[in-house]
């Protein structure tokens, strides 16, 4: 969640920003020509030839940013297939180009956030390295410190709706806390939401880079269980952190304010 300072990015949400402004002012625009067309009309005792067809044309011009705008609109910046429906609507725009405008590019600011919390969170340990001096995979046998419980709010974009909370709506944009100037005081609010995830299991990879035997720590209602095979024993938590862990597998726990002694 470190802030990354990023220069010239292209950037979605600037480029349907920019086109939904301007697609609004043509929509002004057309809207004040036809009040003012409508108005001019009525002022007149008698109405002049082609006066009725100007005003239609006045009324498709309308509708046309109409629809340019509200097409803009319903673009989600955050759908993988972005660029590649504001490249059809620029496109349309340019009469059927096939050489779509550029996005536009400003200075950003870069992290990482999670937008979408799974059910099971797997987080997966890479063991396996190059080895420079002998020219081979090697596998690293550094132990993992890893905790019971995690809390994901530092790390989401998004923050759920608190208990109690008369806003209509369901999640917020919290990205734009952590500015390099607010990255702290952003950081000390996301804390105040607590989204817990409890550890479920962990996989450890007994041997080496390229052979071995995989065993897994179990959590079961009366405790941690050791499963290799067909062996299955109790242990007790602190074995499970003494592992090489490999994979380790969180389940959302559905607390979203939780206290861990």
């Amino acid at each position: 969640t470190k802030v990354e300072r990023v220069e010239s990015v292209e950037c979605p949400m600037c480029t349907k920003q920019a086109h939904v402004a301007k697609a609004q002012d043509e929509v002004d625009f057309w809207q004040f020509t036809l009040d003012d067309a409508t108005s001019l009309q009525k002022r007149k005792s008698k109405q002049k030839p082609g006066e009725s067809s100007e005003l239609e044309s006045i009324k498709e011009e309308l509708d046309r940013h109409l629809q340019t705008l509200e097409k803009w609109q319903q673009i989600d910046c955050d759908d993988d297939s972005c660029a590649k429906d504001m490249a059809a609507l620029l496109s349309l725009e340019d009469n059927g180009k096939a050489e779509p405008k550029i996005m536009l590019r400003q200075d950003s600011n870069k992290c990482l956030f999670l937008t979408r919390l799974p059910p099971v969170l797997c987080l997966h340990v890479q063991r396996r390295f190059y080895d420079p001096q002998s020219g081979r995979l090697s596998k690293t046998n550094q132990p993992v410190l890893f905790q019971e419980y995690l809390n994901l709010a530092p790390f989401c974009a998004y923050s759920f709706k608190p208990r109690g909370s008369e806003s209509t709506s369901d999640i917020s944009w919290a990205a734009g806390k952590y500015t390099p100037e607010q990255q702290q005081q952003g950081a000390a609010s996301q804390s105040q939401r607590q989204i817990f995830y409890r550890l479920t299991a962990v996989l450890e990879h007994r041997g080496g880079p390229d052979s071995g035997h995989y065993v897994c720590y179990r959590r079961s209602p009366h405790g941690w269980c050791y499963i290799s095979d067909q062996e299955v024993r109790r242990v007790s938590w602190q074995t499970v952190q003494q592992c090489q862990a490999y994979m380790l597998f969180y389940e959302n726990s559905n607390i979203l304010e939780h206290s861990v002694n």
